[in-house]
Protein backbone atom coordinates (compact mmCIF):
# COMPACT_ATOMS: atom_id res chain seq x y z
CA UNK A 1 0.00 0.00 0.00
CA UNK A 2 1.04 3.62 -0.72
CA UNK A 3 1.83 5.68 1.91
CA UNK A 4 2.11 9.16 0.01
CA UNK A 5 -0.97 10.59 -0.63
CA UNK A 6 -0.93 11.74 -4.34
CA UNK A 7 0.29 7.67 -4.87
CA UNK A 8 -3.15 6.98 -2.80
CA UNK A 9 -5.09 8.57 -5.29
CA UNK A 10 -3.15 7.17 -7.97
CA UNK A 11 -4.01 4.21 -6.54
CA UNK A 12 -7.97 4.94 -6.49
CA UNK A 13 -7.56 6.67 -10.11
CA UNK A 14 -5.80 3.62 -11.61
CA UNK A 15 -8.41 0.97 -10.31
CA UNK A 16 -11.11 3.03 -11.48
CA UNK A 17 -9.48 3.78 -15.22
CA UNK A 18 -9.00 -0.08 -14.71
CA UNK A 19 -12.77 -0.91 -14.47
CA UNK A 20 -13.62 1.08 -17.57
CA UNK A 21 -11.14 -0.52 -19.92
CA UNK A 22 -12.25 -3.99 -18.82
CA UNK A 23 -16.13 -3.00 -19.87
CA UNK A 24 -14.63 -2.11 -23.73
CA UNK A 25 -12.43 -4.97 -23.50
CA UNK A 26 -14.52 -7.77 -22.35
CA UNK A 27 -17.38 -6.36 -24.70
CA UNK A 28 -14.67 -6.45 -28.39
CA UNK A 29 -13.81 -9.99 -27.19
CA UNK A 30 -17.26 -11.27 -26.48
CA UNK A 31 -18.29 -10.05 -30.42
CA UNK A 32 -15.54 -11.67 -31.52
CA UNK A 33 -16.03 -14.41 -30.21
CA UNK A 34 -19.68 -14.40 -31.22
CA UNK A 35 -19.30 -13.39 -34.67
CA UNK A 36 -16.08 -16.56 -34.99
CA UNK A 37 -18.55 -18.63 -33.85
CA UNK A 38 -21.59 -18.16 -36.19
CA UNK A 39 -18.41 -18.04 -39.18
CA UNK A 40 -17.66 -21.57 -37.55
CA UNK A 41 -21.53 -22.74 -37.26
CA UNK A 42 -22.03 -21.70 -41.10
CA UNK A 43 -24.64 -18.81 -40.65
CA UNK A 44 -22.93 -16.04 -42.64
CA UNK A 45 -25.91 -13.97 -42.39
CA UNK A 46 -26.28 -13.46 -39.32
CA UNK A 47 -22.28 -12.80 -39.31
CA UNK A 48 -22.70 -10.32 -41.43
CA UNK A 49 -25.16 -8.37 -39.37
CA UNK A 50 -22.91 -8.43 -35.87
CA UNK A 51 -19.61 -7.61 -38.00
CA UNK A 52 -20.42 -3.48 -38.12
CA UNK A 53 -21.02 -3.76 -34.08
CA UNK A 54 -17.56 -6.02 -33.72
CA UNK A 55 -15.92 -3.39 -36.69
CA UNK A 56 -16.93 -0.44 -33.95
CA UNK A 57 -15.98 -1.88 -30.76
CA UNK A 58 -12.69 -2.75 -31.70
CA UNK A 59 -12.50 0.80 -33.30
CA UNK A 60 -13.99 2.18 -29.46
CA UNK A 61 -10.96 0.43 -27.99
CA UNK A 62 -8.66 1.74 -30.44
CA UNK A 63 -9.85 5.06 -29.60
CA UNK A 64 -9.22 4.45 -26.09
CA UNK A 65 -5.35 3.25 -26.70
CA UNK A 66 -6.58 -0.40 -25.22
CA UNK A 67 -5.39 -1.62 -28.78
CA UNK A 68 -2.98 -0.32 -31.10
CA UNK A 69 -4.81 1.34 -34.37
CA UNK A 70 -3.01 -0.67 -36.63
CA UNK A 71 -3.58 -3.97 -34.56
CA UNK A 72 -7.58 -3.12 -34.66
CA UNK A 73 -7.36 -2.73 -38.07
CA UNK A 74 -5.53 -5.93 -38.73
CA UNK A 75 -8.20 -7.85 -36.22
CA UNK A 76 -11.22 -6.25 -38.75
CA UNK A 77 -9.25 -7.60 -41.78
CA UNK A 78 -9.07 -11.06 -40.64
CA UNK A 79 -12.54 -10.92 -39.56
CA UNK A 80 -14.01 -9.77 -42.98
CA UNK A 81 -11.43 -11.85 -44.67
CA UNK A 82 -13.60 -14.92 -42.56
CA UNK A 83 -16.53 -13.99 -43.60
CA UNK A 84 -15.68 -13.73 -46.82
CA UNK A 85 -14.00 -16.95 -46.85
Amino acid sequence: MPLIRSAIKQMRQNRTRRQRNLITKRQYKSLMKQYETLIKAGEKDKAAALYPQVQKSLDMAAKKNLLHPKNAGHKKSQLAKMLAA
